[in-house]
């Protein structure tokens, strides 16, 4: 996986991790969640912290998702359609019902 930091002159920088299949960019995005995450426990800031993960396709999200859920790291939600979701995040999707409410 390549890392590229690129200054955006707003509050920070953007990171992209780019490469091909298998380079280790979901498991680098894995590790760094938790890393965020444990040094906001650490620093007991009142803050919560809210990451977003996107990608092109559903796979590459619920990867990085399945993998935090092997290590035991299940706070997180799972945004979209139920048929486009991996079975074992099925429990942590919030999508949106046919009368138009979250559910």
């Amino acid at each position: 996986a390549v890392v590229s930091t690129q200054s955006t002159g707003r509050k920070g920088p953007i990171t992209l991790v780019h490469g091909v299949f298998g380079s280790g960019k979901s498991q680098l995005i894995i590790v760094l969640i938790l890393f965020i995450c444990q040094l906001a426990e650490e620093s007991r800031d009142d803050n919560q912290i809210r990451i977003l993960i996107s990608s092109v396709t559903n796979v590459a999200v619920d990867r990085i998702l399945l993998g935090l859920k092997e290590l035991e790291y299940e706070r997180f939600v799972r945004v979209g359609s139920l048929r486009r979701v991996s079975k074992p995040l099925l429990k942590r999707v919030v999508h949106e019902s046919s009368d138009k409410k979250a559910v």
